[in-house]
């Protein structure tokens, strides 16, 4: 949920709250007429989980710059930097090696260093913060991250009554990567003028791809969850370019946004099962020679470097329409 970040988990890069505001109530309408048809098609107890899930993502879209000092935390020692809440020592140090580790893998395969400030917070300094962000749900704006110091909370207490405390924990763990991942796509692209979602698609790859090496369990959550809400139901017309265009009101639709990210996920596992970290190299290679500066949409360019993306979007229900 990276506040500061240009098409990020649940907001944007230019944190243009006042846009999402006015757009959202006037938009939703528009962009999602046959909501209550489609809803009301749902057969799949597990999605309705899902829905819940992401209902939370509009809030994190008003969320400002964490007023940490405010707070009184203990810094960890190593790196990234890390601070804790009092009795929160432990979770700290283990999202400080998550975290990491993920910047090591980030470094030594794309040669990008990143440095972000991880805050680890139990509910009262949660709380304190008074953001509209439920605890449990991982966040940040620029280079920071605001972590859960327990499992529990939104993402946890959610899921684990449909898929089990196993997953849902291992889902908050890849959601904290994704926040991470932002902060590693935006400093290897850089000022590139990143598609919305392949901001999102794009920091999904890279915690993806740290998982994947390092943490198999939480991979197999990835897919698991991807698939549960990508099939669970289509909304009947959206294609990327209805996510570009309509992004702000789409925030205020949860349905939809869910499937957008499940969809974006499920392509996520099956290109990494056939590019693996090649993609992101090549995607970096592109933006830096500038290929994809007149692109809307970079599906084409991505094509060129991973065959399979114009076939993605074109299989989407709006596509073509």
């Amino acid at each position: 949920a990276h506040s500061g970040h240009h098409g990020s988990l649940f907001a944007s890069r230019d944190g243009n709250f006042e846009r999402y505001q006015t757009c959202s109530s006037a938009m939703s309408t528009r962009v999602n007429p046959n909501q209550d048809r489609w809803m009301n098609r749902r057969k799949n107890a597990r999605l309705s989980a899902m829905v819940i899930l992401a209902s939370l993502v509009p809030l994190v879209l008003v969320a400002q710059a964490p007023d940490l000092e405010g707070l009184d935390l203990q810094e960890l020692e190593g790196t990234p930097r890390t601070l804790v809440s009092s009795g929160a020592q432990a979770a700290g140090l283990a999202a400080q090696s998550q975290i990491a580790a993920m910047l090591s893998r980030a470094s030594e395969t794309l040669e990008v260093a990143s440095t972000p400030t991880l805050a680890v917070l139990n509910q009262q300094d949660w709380s304190a913060l008074g953001q509209p962000i439920p605890y449990g749900l991982p966040w940040g704006t620029g280079t920071t991250l605001v972590l859960p110091a327990t499992a529990e909370g939104a993402i946890v207490d959610v899921l684990a009554g449909f898929v089990g405390q196993e997953l849902a924990t291992a889902q908050l763990g890849n959601v904290s990567v994704h926040e991470a991942g932002h902060i590693v796509a935006n400093d290897l692209l850089g000022a590139a003028p990143t598609p919305r979602w392949f901001s999102e698609f794009f920091a999904s790859y890279l915690a993806y791809d740290f998982v994947v090496a390092e943490r198999p369990d939480d991979a197999a959550a990835f897919r698991e969850i991807a698939t549960l809400m990508a099939d669970g139901a289509a909304p009947p017309s959206y294609d990327l370019t209805t996510f570009e265009r309509d992004y702000f009101a789409l925030l205020s639709n949860p349905p939809v946004y869910g499937w957008y990210q499940a969809l974006f996920n499920r392509f996520v596992a099956e290109l990494h099962s056939d590019a693996g970290i090649d993609f992101a190299l090549g995607v970096a290679a592109a933006v830096r020679s500038a290929r994809f500066d007149d692109s809307e949409l970079w599906i084409n360019e991505l094509e060129e470097i991973a065959p399979g993306f114009v076939a993605w979007a074109e299989a989407m229900p709006g596509a073509n329409r």
